[in-house]
């Protein structure tokens, strides 16, 4: 015996109500995931995926997502302030929120391959704003951090 089943009819949310920082921030925490599990599985494809979408990345990634995801990836201390001093300042006027996402700090430092990953999208955010001196100082923080401690990335 065949029994007709009813579809309620379900709305669709417009995409004009999502903030596009908390996608940014999303879809990036979503790289930072693909980037640990090619390190846990030792599948490189994961980080040329994620390689490969850096055009795209670059041109949502804007102050209020960097600071969100400093926040997400780096426990409070030393380092994340490092970091967020080297974050640009904001533009007046600039309404770059995050208001939407559940700020969950971290508890313990990000993998070397999702640091050096955070550095080159906070690098490429320097240099589009032509803050060389800060993009100058970001490099060299970097470097010092994987000659320090003798890293084998898996970029």
């Amino acid at each position: 015996m065949v029994q007709d089943v009813e579809m309620e009819n379900v709305e669709v949310k417009e995409n004009s109500e999502v903030n596009p920082n908390i996608t940014s921030v999303q879809e990036l925490i979503l790289h930072v995931r693909q980037i640990e599990k090619a390190v846990a599985n030792k599948e490189s494809r994961f980080i040329l995926r994620v390689l490969r979408s850096l055009p795209n990345t670059r041109r949502k990634v804007n102050t209020a997502v960097l600071k969100h995801l400093s926040v997400f990836l780096y426990p409070a201390g030393s380092e994340r302030d490092v970091i967020t001093n080297l974050i640009p300042a904001q533009a007046a006027g600039n309404n770059d929120n995050t208001d939407g996402l559940k700020n969950r700090p971290a508890t313990k430092p990000p993998i070397p391959e999702v640091d050096v990953y955070f550095h080159l999208l906070l690098l490429v955010r320097l240099i589009d704003e032509n803050q060389m001196d800060k993009a100058l100082q970001c490099s060299e923080i970097l470097m010092n951090k994987i000659v320090g401690q003798n890293v084998v990335l898996w970029i």
